[in-house]
């Protein structure tokens, strides 16, 4: 395997020992000078892997305009979803279970669902749209089911589920495409898909990550990770902009499908978390960056599937799936009470 083909982290680490371990393997053989000079080389891509990784990592104090505020433990082997109520209830699915807690952090109460949640949405009264992997259910509060009907695509794959008003828009990542559904499961468009006439260039989904956030002026925003931009649509389909750029430059979208989550702030900021390199950004509706709400170093190092939420204060809640919390962040010249500080 060649220097530069090498995994990151740990594991790369780990082949570089056992390479290095057969060349001296070698070198008992009689092939020292050889040896050696591999050895030195292999150790020296590894440094000069380790050095660009540190370098890729880093971000200017000055762009970091958020600080956490917030830690919250999830009590779940794997959370899935989070999403704000009205009052800044925090409400968490993974497992097979909605977990509740109040805006500070506090565990009120869990619901049991009839299957393993991907995603979840709350309205202004307390209902909980939820996304299973091929279904949509609509929870009262207490967790009764109001209204549920399943998804017809060949390849359904669930990533988020999002309220606008009579709507229940709905994230199909294996189908990739977006579907507006009323309350009683009557599907009522699609949007995202190819469409040449109309100059919809395609949702393109290396991996199942397709999030939808509609804003107080009914435009929908839409990531399209496998092009590295983010979308906004009319509610009937109609492309109206596209934004982002590939790189690894803070303002940039690094690897090959980027961003992962959105959330939409009451000004209609946006709020981007990426994989690969875990960040979360907070972007102008133009595409200019505004600030950086979590750096690398704030997340876990593998973390992916960063689900936002954002309540009606401007705190931003980012699932850290591999670290099993909830970290809440808010503006640093905001404060904000309770739960357990980072």
């Amino acid at each position: 395997m060649a220097p530069e083909a090498w995994p990151r982290g740990p594991l790369r680490h780990g082949v570089a020992a056992v390479w290095i371990a057969g060349l001296g393997l070698l070198a008992l053989a009689g092939c020292q000078p050889t040896a050696h000079q591999d050895v030195r080389k292999a150790t020296q891509a590894a440094d000069a892997l380790d050095a660009v990784e540190r370098a890729q990592r880093q971000v200017d104090p000055r762009l970091v305009t958020y600080r956490q505020a917030t830690r919250v433990e999830t009590g779940q082997r794997e959370p899935r979803g989070v999403a704000f109520g009205a009052d800044g209830t925090l409400y968490v699915v993974g497992d097979q279970e909605v977990r509740v807690f109040s805006a500070t952090g506090t565990l009120r109460y869990a619901i049991r669902l009839p299957e393993p949640p991907h995603c979840i949405a709350v309205d202004k009264s307390g209902l909980m749209a939820i996304g299973y992997r091929s279904a949509v259910r609509l929870h009262q509060a207490s967790g009764d089911v109001q209204a549920q009907w399943p998804l017809a695509g060949p390849h359904v794959y669930v990533t988020c589920v999002a309220l606008s008003g009579d709507d229940v828009w709905v994230a199909d990542a294996g189908d990739r495409v977006v579907l507006r559904y009323d309350r009683t499961g009557q599907l009522r468009g699609r949007l995202g898909e190819r469409d040449t006439k109309r100059g919809v260039p395609g949702l393109q989904l290396p991996s199942h990550h397709l999030d939808v956030a509609v804003g107080p002026d009914k435009l929908l925003l839409v990531n399209n990770p496998g092009r590295l931009a983010l979308e906004t649509y009319t509610q009937e389909g109609k492309l109206v902009s596209s934004w982002g750029k590939a790189g690894m430059e803070i303002d940039a979208f690094c690897g090959c499908c980027n961003p992962t989550d959105i959330a939409l702030l009451p000004d209609r900021r946006v709020i981007t978390a990426e994989k690969g390199l875990p960040r979360v950004k907070v972007f102008r509706p133009d595409g200019r960056l505004d600030g950086v709400v979590a750096t690398p170093d704030d997340l876990s190092a593998a973390a992916s599937g960063a689900d936002l939420a954002v309540d009606r204060d401007g705190r931003i809640a980012v699932l850290d799936p591999q670290a099993r919390v909830v970290r809440l962040f808010v503006e640093k010249q905001k404060n904000t009470g309770g739960g357990t500080k980072s």
